[in-house]
């Protein structure tokens, strides 16, 4: 694993993980907590099982909201929809999910941070998955996150922030396209 030094002090811990070629898979980026992801899907080769599964592995990793965006993003809020409820998570647990089509990158970025609570579920640690490979959005998207995760109050007491970024495998360069729904 990498770890990405932002340089300013952190407001919420964040990781930051890729998976840049087939297979994919996820990475859960806390273990046994909630959490709020963003998935960025750069790769137009994700075959139906590897998203199935993909979705699989966020459902019974702990994220309660996914904000999905990049290719397809609407087909990833609904395979995570599919498999909250597979789980029996319809209520307790249940992954809220948006997707972004016609958004642009920095609305989508402040969606997630700012509006990914909902009922009980308060996004105290983030995630940003990157499935395929963008170096240029993915670098934008991580300059987005710095930005709103600067403290707005000097006499904070915030701790050092990283963001971890684990590559999983060689990368492959795909457009993404953008958009927004909700389930």
């Amino acid at each position: 694993m990498d770890e990405l030094d932002v340089s300013q002090r952190s407001m919420r811990p964040i990781v930051i993980t890729r998976h840049a070629a087939p297979p994919y898979r996820f990475l859960p980026p806390f273990s046994g907590q909630d959490y709020a992801l963003l998935i960025y899907v750069a790769a137009a080769d994700v075959s139906p099982d590897d998203q199935a599964k993909i979705s699989e592995e966020i459902v019974a990793s702990g994220c309660r909201y996914a904000v999905c965006y990049g290719h397809r993003c609407s087909t990833w809020d609904d395979s995570i929809d599919l498999a909250s409820i597979a789980a029996g998570k319809e209520e307790k647990g249940f992954v809220m999910t948006t997707w972004h089509e016609e958004d642009s990158l920095e609305e989508v970025v402040e969606f997630f941070w700012w509006n990914t609570a909902f009922d009980d579920f308060i996004a105290e640690r983030m995630g940003v998955f990157f499935i395929g490979s963008n170096p240029e959005t993915e670098s934008e998207i991580a300059r987005e996150i710095a930005k709103l995760n600067e403290p707005k109050k000097a006499n904070q007491a915030l701790e050092p922030t990283t963001m971890a970024v684990t590559s999983r495998a060689p990368s492959s360069t795909s457009r993404a396209s953008h958009g927004r729904g909700s389930s």
